[in-house]
């Protein structure tokens, strides 16, 4: 039996120049309610890991402002729902 969510970071096709090498990596996850054939997956960019010439790694974060409005958005129609509610229940 499968797991309800699977949670994995993937890296992509290491691209070179300059003699660093970049590394694309996506986090990936995976929603797949049991007795269902299929599932749900939603893929992002998370990171990029640089390994420099000299031997020496950095890791890149990338946010994501698009989740961030997407959340923002959410708290706003959340908050904007209690407000109406709570003065139309003062009514």
């Amino acid at each position: 039996m499968g797991q309800l969510v699977n949670i994995e970071n993937r890296a992509g096709e290491t691209i070179r120049l300059d003699g660093a090498k970049f590394i694309p990596v996506e986090k990936v996850v995976q929603l797949q309610p049991p007795g269902m054939w299929g599932f749900l997956s939603w893929r992002r960019p998370s990171m990029v890991l640089v390994e420099h010439p000299d031997g020496t790694e950095e890791i890149l974060k990338i946010q994501d402002t698009t989740r961030q409005a997407q959340i923002t958005l959410l708290l706003i129609g959340i908050a904007g729902s209690l407000l109406i509610w709570l003065i139309n229940k003062k009514s």
